[in-house]
């Protein structure tokens, strides 16, 4: 993975896991957030962080299904987390045996309020329609 830091690309060091279709967003100043995507076989549910301050990735709690094309976004700021938070969505699942499935699901990330906790990741409202390969960006005004 390359990120583009101070108007030059430089290599990441490499994640935790191979994916492909993962989905990726800004979780505040300095760290972003990798979620799910195709790897080692089958659809990932793990996801992780990087940190530019430390140079390293962390692991995150996993979601509830294993998801890939899915979209990832930074839902509004909310008092225990001002940059907001991570929301996943839509994808598609390979835990039925028979067939891939399409989601209309999502869900969100919270931090935990106890230090050297984790989270967890809560279900949303599903969409209407199941996506895959959604794009999806923050308008702020």
């Amino acid at each position: 993975m390359l990120a583009l830091v101070l108007h030059s690309w430089s290599p990441l060091p490499r994640m935790s896991t191979l994916r492909d279709g993962c989905a990726l967003c800004v979780l505040g100043e300095g760290e972003f957030g990798v979620f799910g995507g195709c790897g080692n076989g089958s659809y990932q549910r793990d996801s992780e962080s990087f940190s530019f301050v430390s140079g390293t990735w962390s692991a995150l709690p996993p979601m509830s299904i294993g998801r890939a094309g899915c979209a990832g976004v930074l839902g509004p700021p909310i008092p225990t987390a001002p940059h907001g938070l991570p929301i996943v969505l839509g994808g598609a699942c390979d835990e039925n045996p028979a067939a891939v499935e399409f989601l209309k699901s999502m869900e969100c990330f919270v931090p935990s309020s106890q230090p050297g906790e984790p989270g967890e990741w809560q279900p949303k409202p599903e969409m209407d329609v199941a996506r895959q390969w959604a794009g999806l960006c923050r308008y702020q005004l």
